[in-house]
């Protein structure tokens, strides 16, 4: 199953504020919270990293990512059974995804997910699991 993501302006006229909204099929990230948010659903993993989250997790003390292509930046992924499903990438320079490091993202998908996520769950595999060698 995947998961295409839908941006919307969403408009307050009471507050006088603009929010980025993004609807992911089965959920509502509200990407002005500011906040790290990680839904764990039955078949998928929705998982929303702010600019501080990813430099606090590039720069840690005794596991840096020095060359980091994502310290900084806004991530947002989706992942089913099969792998990451959608992407979304924001600041830097590029707010693309193709100048992403592969072996990063998936490092700090682990770090984020494995302690909120079991080896029965259909994501387990292809965001954890591949990586630990065997170490549990």
């Amino acid at each position: 199953m995947s998961f295409r993501f839908q941006l919307s302006m969403v408009s307050s006229c009471a507050l006088g504020l603009t929010r980025l909204i993004v609807i992911t099929g089965l959920s509502v990230l509200d990407l002005e919270q500011g906040i790290m948010q990680i839904i764990v659903y039955s078949e998928s993993v929705h998982i929303f990293l702010t600019e501080d989250d990813t430099y606090k997790w590039a720069n840690k003390k005794d596991a840096k990512w020095p060359c980091s292509t994502l310290s900084g930046r806004t991530l947002l992924a989706n992942y089913d059974r099969h792998g990451l499903t959608d992407m979304l990438v924001k600041g830097g320079e590029e707010e693309t995804v193709e100048d992403v490091d592969i072996n990063e993202l998936d490092a700090i998908i682990m770090d984020v997910l494995k302690e909120r996520s079991g080896p029965d769950h259909p994501c387990y595999d292809v965001c954890i699991g591949q990586f630990l060698n065997g170490k549990q």
